[in-house]
């Protein structure tokens, strides 16, 4: 017959008179409170060199504040050493772009804009969030609802939702159809047209409400630049720089000054009402296990312990809550996936919905808890934050341990032998 105590993060409701000894020896004993702190803090940077989706827009509400998302991306030759022709003439030139999704409001007019980019990229293969990265010229300007759901019909045949924008014909001229000619060596492959032409910035420069994702890696993700080979031609020609295979990097940058929470004033002795997460280091969830240290070395047997967060209830109606949390245990020398993450496959995190409409998240950290109580010479914090850090704009309100209504739970089943 097994036994257990059971302890939470709420209010002590004292004894529950099962205080008994069973022939076995194991003593069932009462609930207990252990105060495990919750608040809310800055997380590190991620790294966000070629993200499944890449991002930009912007986001304000009332919950996060301003939230700025941009990318970098390289272009690539669609072939080596092109030509172009022995007086070409641009025409036109296009630029497209196939959506990934999007997070936040569609219905607030965007506009983007498109930069050379100014800083080689093609050296470094790992850029974080906060990287701030220089741009030369503006190439490209569209001012548009997104429609991240509307299909576009390409030549190709192929069907697929993707933003469309005209870029200035003159630059595309004078960078890649003359220069292909006055300086050939840049055009002998991509690694040296990369060295030469770094690539394209993209940012909405605050306008919009929502952060547009994109899929560099669709073969429909080019620069078009349409073109006769002299001026008395009258047959057109394309040809294509090209995004798939070529270096990309997500950027943000936060503004926390109108946010519903002050990074500055956590209360950590206490702990909070609620705390936030947030992807692309952004805001992260702290938990403070000091508190176990009154429980060390007392032989305790953990037959469970878990965690359970609920979201707060409305900060999901225009901004959808990420659908896994994970949990990081901020070790000295850097932020790790706990043991059970690895180990333990019943540790879950995943998004639930119950029967009365509550979303919760709850991880079983069994071994990582039995450690710290039995092994561990140290109990760290530990770290909340959402799945898809490096490519998605989630964001999430979470019940602190100084909730009434929606409290984090810390639960402990344990055993003890006499």
């Amino acid at each position: 017959m097994a036994s257990f105590v059971f302890i939470s993060c709420e209010k002590s409701t004292g004894a529950l008179g099962l205080d008994l000894v069973l022939e076995d020896k194991v003593i069932i004993g009462v609930k207990r409170n252990i105060p495990i702190k919750s608040y809310s803090t800055q997380f590190d940077s991620v790294l966000s060199t070629n993200p499944r989706f890449v991002m930009a827009g912007h986001i304000q509400d009332f919950e996060f504040g301003s939230s700025d998302y941009s990318f970098v991306s390289q272009f690539l030759l669609e072939g080596p050493q092109p030509d172009f022709g022995v007086r070409p003439v641009v025409d036109s030139v296009k630029l497209f772009v196939p959506f990934g999704g999007h997070y936040g409001d569609t219905n607030v007019i965007s506009t983007m804009k498109v930069f050379e980019l100014a800083d080689d990229i093609s050296a470094d293969s790992n850029f974080y969030s906060n990287v701030k990265f220089n741009v030369s010229d503006q190439v490209s300007e569209k001012t548009f609802f997104p429609e991240p759901n509307s299909n576009h019909l390409f030549i190709s045949g192929s069907s697929v939702p993707a933003l469309e924008m005209e870029v200035d014909t003159a630059w595309a001229s004078q960078t890649i159809v003359q220069a292909s000619t006055t300086n050939p060596e840049d055009f002998v492959d991509n690694e040296a047209f990369v060295k030469y032409m770094y690539g394209l910035h993209f940012s909405t420069g605050g306008t919009g409400d929502a952060a547009l994702y994109f899929d560099l890696a669709n073969f429909n993700s080019v620069v078009r630049i349409y073109y006769r080979e002299h001026p008395d031609s009258t047959s057109g020609l394309s040809f294509d720089l090209e995004s798939g295979g070529a270096t990309a990097v997500n950027t943000v940058e936060y503004d926390y000054s109108t946010a519903a929470f002050d990074l500055d004033n956590q209360d950590t002795t206490n702990g909070e009402i609620e705390t936030y997460v947030q992807t692309m280091g952004g805001v992260a969830t702290v938990l403070n296990f000091d508190a176990l240290k009154t429980y060390k070395d007392s032989n305790f047997l953990v037959n469970k312990a878990e965690l359970v967060f609920r979201m707060s209830p409305g900060t999901g109606a225009e901004l959808a809550p990420s659908d896994r949390l994970l949990l990081l245990e901020a070790k000295s020398t850097q932020n790790v996936f706990v043991k059970d993450f690895i180990s333990n496959p019943l540790f879950d995190g995943t998004k639930e919905t119950d029967a009365l409409r509550e979303t919760k998240y709850t991880f079983n950290i069994t071994r990582l808890i039995h450690d710290y109580l039995n092994s561990e010479d140290v109990i760290n914090d530990l770290i909340v934050i959402p799945t898809g850090n490096s490519a998605s704009a989630n964001r999430l309100v979470l019940g602190g341990n100084e909730n009434v209504f929606i409290p984090f739970e810390f639960n402990i089943y344990f055993s003890r032998t006499k």
